[in-house]
Formats: structure tokens, C-alpha cells, sequence
């Protein structure tokens, strides 16, 4: 049983569908959302993980109830330290079919012949030159890139959930 909150050091520590929060410089929080623990396209897979950054913001930091039904706004490849140095470590997990969310279909950086068909990060096959363009690609994020992203994302709305 997990014991919340907490910094994890490697990705095994981690689960699908935990949260953690990110402070805004003018306070509130943001938060993200671990979507996918493995997958042959990240980089450093015992620190790596497929995340995502939650279309949620508040003056407290997320819990299980803050965050129903708020749906990923953008998804990456990212770094324990999003969690761990940007962020509050892991607060909770939250189930992500409860909020409706599926790990998404993408392209893998690579372009051309070799590009592969994704979910999340995990290969399902070569893309098809018909499905070039027709997927995003997975992005990798730097340690901040979450903070920076939800700055510029919703740091500017009023409201606060």
C-alpha cells in the first residue's frame, strides 16, 4: 500500500493515474498526472515515464476531488524530476478512467520510413506513410517544461476550479 505523498526515485515507484502538483509564480497550482509508467520510446526508463499536464488550476494543491473530470491538456515524455524538483512529489493516484482519460495514439519523433505508431510511449508498429501527419508526435520535456507549459497554458485564466 502506498503512503501518500511522496518522492519517488525511480519509475517503479510510480503507477498510473497518480497526481502531483506544480506551484505557479503567482501561487496557485497546476497539476499533472503519470499516464503511462513504461514504454520502449522513453529515453531513460527508470527515471522516464509518459505524463501529462492536467487542464485543472487551483489555490490549493489537487487532490482526488479537485481533479474529476479534468481532462489532459498536453502530454509528454518526461523526468522524475518534474515530480520530484519542480513539483510536490506524488499526492495521490486517481483511477484515469474515472476522468475519461485514454493514453493517446502518436507518432514517434523519428520521421520517414522508420516513424513507428504509438500509444503513449509503447510501439504498436511502423506507421504507414497514410498515417504521417495524422497523429501528434511524442514530445520529450525537460525537468520544468510541465511549469512552463501550464504558465503559459493557464497561468493566465482568472478562474480557479
Amino acid at each position: 500500500m502506498t503512503i501518500f505523498p511522496f518522492r519517488p526515485r525511480t519509475t517503479s515507484e510510480l503507477a498510473e493515474g497518480q497526481f502531483w502538483g506544480v506551484r505557479l509564480n503567482d501561487g496557485r497550482f497546476v497539476c499533472g498526472r503519470v499516464l503511462q509508467v513504461s514504454g520502449d520510446q522513453l529515453p531513460t526508463p527508470r527515471v522516464s515515464f509518459f505524463g501529462g499536464l492536467l487542464n485543472w488550476i487551483g489555490d490549493e494543491p489537487p487532490d482526488f476531488a479537485s481533479i474529476a473530470g479534468a481532462g489532459v491538456l498536453e502530454w509528454g515524455a518526461m523526468h522524475l524530476r518534474a515530480i520530484t524538483r519542480i513539483g510536490t512529489g506524488i499526492l495521490g493516484a486517481r483511477p484515469l478512467d474515472l476522468d475519461g482519460i485514454q493514453v493517446p495514439i502518436l507518432l514517434s519523433a523519428m520521421a520517414g520510413t522508420g516513424c513507428l505508431l504509438l500509444r503513449g510511449a509503447q510501439s504498436i508498429r511502423v506507421a504507414g506513410r497514410s498515417e504521417w501527419g495524422k497523429w501528434p508526435v511524442l514530445g520529450f520535456w525537460g525537468y520544468d517544461y510541465i511549469k512552463d507549459l501550464a504558465e503559459h497554458r493557464l497561468g493566465r485564466t482568472a478562474s480557479v476550479q
